[in-house]
């Protein structure tokens, strides 16, 4: 995230002024962000994050402990559901991002 408002911050330019945004955008905007977060918020409690263990599941009382160790093989780890591969991806990304708002900002 701090990446992305620094990439913002030097992209814009001060003394530009923006027009303000339409009633309409900011009803597609919200309703954009509503629903992102509804589909996060399921996929983050039904999909299986560590040893097939989904989050609503570990929430359960008596449900299967998860160890720290268990976490941290998962974030790591490159076998089937987990995260090192997308993470490695992201990273890639927003370095582009970055460097692309730098060189734009440099343009300008």
């Amino acid at each position: 995230m701090v990446l992305f408002v620094f990439a913002i911050i030097l992209t814009h330019k001060p003394n530009e002024k923006s027009a303000p945004l339409e009633a309409h955008r900011k009803f597609t905007g919200i309703a954009a962000s509503v629903i992102g977060a509804v589909l996060l918020i399921l996929a983050l409690f039904k999909m299986p994050l560590v040893k097939g263990i989904s989050l609503a599941q570990a929430f359960s009382y008596g449900g299967p402990q998860i160890t720290m160790h268990d976490i941290g093989t998962a974030l790591v780890g490159s076998e089937k559901f987990q995260y090192l591969l997308p993470f490695e991806a992201v990273s890639v990304l927003l370095l582009a991002c970055i460097i692309g708002g730098v060189v734009i900002a440099r343009k300008k």
